[in-house]
């Protein structure tokens, strides 16, 4: 970033070391590493200040220093407004005057709904009013595609998933997504609502009613019918009433323009004038200027050319769509995707058909592993799959990994109502569960130092599907490949932040899977219950169930899992013998090979926690120096920086070094992983809570103005207001910091593990230092004012509490 360029320019011209920097401007280390290394984003105007009476530089430098830390403020407003919404590769044509429609719509309300039939083109016109907005407004624009939703139950968690970053609380219910936006200024475009109408008007309700500073611009092919709400109707483009006179005013007519541009992107030989005008007007009228319908024709004209495409089109337009119900602009698509799939050799319409059954899009390994286990044969899916993008029926992004590709939902609607009046429905969604299965058991069964088999959370929506499938199969073999994906692919959830939803699927799998039958998938889902929800009561039950129905499990691995998983869930509970006797069983079933792979090292971190608990600090030293040991000989130093360091300064902190605990966290801000989310999170926690306890009261305050950086991009953070009120109170500043308890003791739901000495130590602390201040009836009265608060307004307030001298 320009601010930390500069700076790092002018402490080398100056021959100073991070270290003397902070010394002579008065300021912790670890703020000098976190401006440099661009993790802190908005410095403040004091700290410029020190930071340049300690450099000595000229006023032409110190004014170039200040005007990069404004400009580094105000960047994040504007450059990354549009970064969160996908990428086109064609031109949008003719929707100017709408865009412009709806531009000035979202100035007017926070809630914008664009209507209109399927295939008119509301996601890209809403995609681009999104990016033309936020072009001149400061607020983020995310994307939350609600298409691969199979249930209405996953709105909230699908619009918290989509946030970059990720939002800092977790979310389970729509009044959990409300409060975690509470201090976000973003225009989420919520795309295909009419699957999930009842829900996403909920969700949209709920964050408007919480959210003012949000802004909803959605598609739906009906309003969502709620307070508040603008609907736009998206008109289909431009049609002439007869034929144009000439080119140019036919190219005036939207519709003419976008077959037109379409047909020489598909075919260059394509050559439009007046001798095949009346033909193209034709097609485009018979269409009705749709953008959908005219895009699928137009990829016809290598095929087909004008004359036979506009009789073909003629003579199709006969059948109907099959629906009575559908409006005449969906019938008429209905009858071009008809048309188009009549078009395709047997082998593309297998493979459209086939591939309809993924929600949210796939790989080219997908698509292949899936065929593979029907009649299309493995080397022929490329080329057919390559035919149907051609054609227009198979869309592909490129993602920085991977090309993934995806259906237009009107198109995969067609396609799944094809397959299913096949006989090869119910084996194309049990080989899609088998897909998914196959890659649940390959991560579960590895024990590499990399995470190269993990696969990514854009894989959800074809988990959902799958695992819904599965568990409402008749067979109960069936049943289990939804068990193998839960248990082996549980690590996606936790990506994504969808916890709640993965404890559903957990439970509702322990329903439909007898356990008489099949006690080995029973365990492992157990196993998987303790490891989502280990601080839960229900976890003692869980282990209870587990260990009375292991002795019918002959599998190594689901016993090494489950008395790994124990050993640090009993830990939680209080249950220290039974946590030790598991321990050891897990060490006693691995083969000298495992003891050098990831499932000891985990075996290894669990019990150190133990070993914490019983007091037996040097053994639980040895645990994370051998884990650190093995991690380095492998090439993991991230699992160092993220797994090893927090437990050893937690350690360190029990066992009453809490200096040393300071210099472990010190060390992971300044390490090679220091700018990471998760590792900043855990280390600026940490290195607040200690300072703060240290009463170096300036320096917490540095941290603590870093760590609200970052609980905007760590996922599952706490709200680090009573740190702010921390260091209010030990400044003398009662009533703000009372203000900002009452707001944190309204919002705070965590459960803190193993009583979490660290944390009750720095409450303690603050709650000491607000009694010498003021009397409990102030206490009380200010902390009631505290809970009234909004996220945003309590956020401002411990920020304005951090510079109180």
């Amino acid at each position: 970033t320009p601010f930390a360029e500069l700076l790092r320019k002018y402490r080398v011209r100056a021959g100073l070391s991070q270290e003397h920097l902070a010394e002579q401007a008065k300021i912790s280390v670890a703020a000098v590493g976190a401006l440099e290394r661009g993790i802190r984003r908005s410095p403040y105007g004091h700290t410029v200040s020190l930071l340049a009476k300690a450099l000595q530089l000229t006023d032409e430098e110190c004014a170039a220093l200040e005007a990069a830390s404004h400009g580094q403020r105000s960047k994040p407003a504007s450059s990354s407004t549009t970064g969160h919404l996908p990428a086109q590769r064609t031109s949008l044509v003719g929707r100017d005057a709408d865009v412009a429609r709806i531009v000035k719509l979202l100035g007017k309300s926070n809630l914008v709904t664009v209507t209109g039939a399927g295939g008119v083109g509301k996601t890209r016109a809403a995609l681009e009013a999104a990016k033309s907005f936020s072009r001149s407004t400061p607020i983020e624009a995310v994307f939350v595609d609600l298409s691969p939703l199979t249930d209405g139950a996953f709105v909230a968690a699908s619009i918290a998933s989509a946030m970059q970053p990720l939002l800092t609380q977790r979310v389970d219910t729509m009044a959990t997504l409300a409060k975690a936006l509470g201090n976000r200024h973003a225009l989420l475009v919520l795309d295909n609502c009419e699957h999930t109408i009842g829900e996403a008007a909920a969700a949209v309700d709920a964050i408007l009613s919480r959210c003012p500073q949000i802004k909803i611009l959605a598609t739906s092919r009906e309003r969502l019918n709620i307070a508040g709400e603008f609907v736009y109707l998206l008109p289909a483009l431009s049609l002439p009433e007869s034929v144009p006179a000439g080119i140019e005013e036919a190219q005036s007519y939207a519709a003419i323009d976008l077959f037109v541009q379409r047909a020489d992107a598909a075919d260059p030989r394509f050559a439009f004038g007046v001798e095949n005008l009346r033909g193209i007007v034709d097609v485009v009228r018979r269409l009705d200027g749709m953008p959908l319908a005219i895009e699928l024709a137009a990829a016809q004209l290598p095929v087909l050319g004008l004359q036979t495409l506009h009789l073909r089109l003629n003579e199709h337009f006969t059948i109907p769509a099959g629906r009575r119900d559908l409006p005449p602009r969906q019938q008429t698509i209905a009858a071009t995707i008809r048309w188009s799939y009549e078009l395709l050799t047997s082998e593309e319409r297998e493979l459209l058909c086939g591939v309809s059954v993924f929600s949210g899009g796939f790989t080219l390994e997908g698509a292949e592993a899936l065929c593979a286990r029907g009649s299309v044969d493995r080397s022929s899916v490329f080329p057919a799959l390559a035919s149907l993008v051609n054609k227009s029926l198979v869309s592909v992004g490129h993602g920085r990994e991977s090309v993934r590709y995806t259906l237009l939902d009107s198109v995969r609607s067609f396609a799944l109502d094809r397959l299913r009046e096949s006989v090869t429905a119910t084996p194309a969604f049990r080989h899609h569960a088998e897909w998914l299965a196959d890659l649940a058991d390959e991560c579960a069964g590895s024990s590499s130092w990399s995470n190269d088999k993990a696969i990514d959370q854009v894989e959800l929506g074809n988990m959902r599907a799958a695992i819904s499938w599965s568990l409402n199969a008749e067979s109960p073999d069936d049943r289990l490949l939804a068990a193998r994906i839960i248990n082996g692919l549980g690590s996606v959830w936790g990506r994504a932040g969808c916890f709640r939803e993965q404890r559903q699927w957990i439970e509702l799998a322990l329903n439909r899977i007898d356990e008489s039958s099949h006690p080995a998938a029973v365990v492992d889902l157990l196993t998987s219950f303790m490891i989502r929800a280990h601080a839960d009561p229900a976890t003692l039950h869980a282990a209870e169930r587990a260990l009375a129905l292991l002795a019918r499990v002959a599998d190594r691995y689901i016993s090494i899992r489950l008395h790994i998983t124990l050993t640090m869930a009993l830990t939680v509970h209080g249950k220290l013998a039974q946590a030790e006797r598991s321990s050891e069983l897990a060490a006693s079933l691995m083969t000298a090979q495992e003891k050098a792979s990831t499932w000891y090292a985990t075996l290894l971190l669990s019990r150190c926690v133990l070993r914490q608990q019983q007091g037996r600090f040097d053994e639980a030293r040895s645990d994370i120096a051998a884990v650190e040991a093995m991690a380095l000989s492998n090439g993991n130093r991230y699992l160092v920086a993220a797994r090893c360091w927090p437990r050893l300064l937690w350690l360190e902190y029990r066992a009453g070094h809490t200096a040393l605990a300071l210099e472990i966290a010190e060390r992971m801000l300044d390490c090679e992983f220091g700018s990471s989310p998760e590792v900043a999170y855990q280390a600026l926690t940490s290195v607040t809570r200690l300072r703060l306890q240290l009463a170096d009261v300036n320096a917490a305050a540095e941290s603590a103005r870093e760590l609200f950086d970052q609980v905007r991009r760590h996922e599952g953070a706490t709200d680090p207001c009573e740190y702010a009120a921390t260091v209010a109170a030990l400044r003398g500043h009662g009533v703000a910091a009372a203000r900002l308890v009452g707001f944190a003791r309204a919002s705070d739901e965590r459960v803190p593990i193993l009583g979490d000495p660290m944390w009750q130590a720095t409450r303690d602390l603050l709650l000491s230092s607000l009694r010498k201040l003021l009397s409990a009836q102030a206490i009380s009265a200010a902390c009631a004012e505290g809970a009234a608060l909004t996220e945003e307004q309590a956020t401002a307030e411990a920020l304005a509490a951090l510079e109180l001298a």
